[in-house]
C-alpha cells in the first residue's frame, strides 16, 4: 500500500511521481523538478524512502527502495540511484550519472558518473576542462567509472573519464588523473597492492 509522509509546509510531489509502499518528504523539498514547461517525464520511486528537507528531485529520474536522501540534496534530471543507498547532507548528484546498490555519496557527482555496488564516494570530481571556449552546457567530457567497492577518501580528487578499480581505495586528499587497477591503494601518490595494507586499510564489500 502507498503511504506519503509529508514532514513540514512546502512539499511538492508532481502528478507523474511514481512511488511504491512508504516515502517519506521533508520541508520545501520539491519532487519532480523540470525546466521545461510540460515535462511529463516520470520520477519513479521504491519502497521505503526517505527524502530530507530542502531537496530538488528532477524529472526523468529513479530511485530504488530504502534509499535515504539527507537535507539540501539534488538529484538531476536522468539520474539512477540503487537500493539501500545513502546521500548524505548537501550532495548534489547531476544529470544521467547512476549509483548503484548499498552506496555512500558524501561528494558531488557530476553528469554521467558511473558508480557501482557497494561503493564509497567522499571525494571531488573535476573534468580536465582542456579548452575553456568551449561552450560549458553543451560540451560532453569523459566522467570516471568507480567499481565495486572501492572507497575515495574525504577531500580526494578525481579527473577526467578515468577508472577506479573493484575494491581500490584512494585516500584521503589524493589528486588521481590515472586509471587505478583491481585492489590497489593510492597514498601520497603511490600506488600499491591493498595486501600491502592488510590490517590497516578495508574496502567495501557490501
Amino acid at each position: 500500500m502507498r503511504e506519503l509522509h509529508k514532514i513540514g509546509t512546502g512539499i511538492h510531489v508532481s502528478e507523474n511521481t511514481r512511488y511504491e509502499g512508504r516515502l517519506v518528504v521533508g520541508h520545501n523539498s520539491i519532487i519532480g523538478f523540470s525546466f521545461d514547461k510540460g515535462d511529463e517525464s516520470p520520477i519513479i520511486i521504491g519502497n521505503n524512502v526517505k527524502i530530507g528537507a530542502f531537496c530538488v528531485i528532477h524529472s526523468d529520474s529513479i530511485i530504488g527502495s530504502n534509499v535515504e536522501i539527507d537535507h539540501y540534496c539534488r538529484v538531476g534530471q536522468g539520474v539512477k540511484i540503487g537500493d539501500n543507498s545513502k546521500i548524505l547532507y548537501g550532495t548534489q548528484l547531476f544529470n544521467s550519472c547512476e549509483v548503484g546498490k548499498n552506496c555512500i555519496i558524501g561528494g558531488d557527482l557530476s553528469e554521467r558518473v558511473i558508480v557501482e555496488d557497494n561503493v564509497t564516494f567522499m571525494g571531488e570530481l573535476a573534468h580536465n576542462h582542456r579548452n575553456p571556449n568551449l561552450d560549458w552546457d553543451t560540451t560532453d567530457e569523459p566522467s570516471p567509472i568507480f567499481k565495486k567497492g572501492s572507497v575515495i577518501g574525504v577531500g580526494a580528487t578525481i579527473m577526467g573519464g578515468i577508472s577506479i578499480g573493484p575494491y581500490s581505495y584512494i585516500g584521503s586528499r589524493e589528486f588521481v588523473k590515472y586509471d587505478v587497477g583491481s585492489k590497489k591503494v593510492v597514498y601520497n601518490g603511490k600506488i600499491s597492492n591493498l595486501e600491502d595494507w592488510r590490517g590497516i586499510i578495508q574496502v567495501r564489500n557490501k
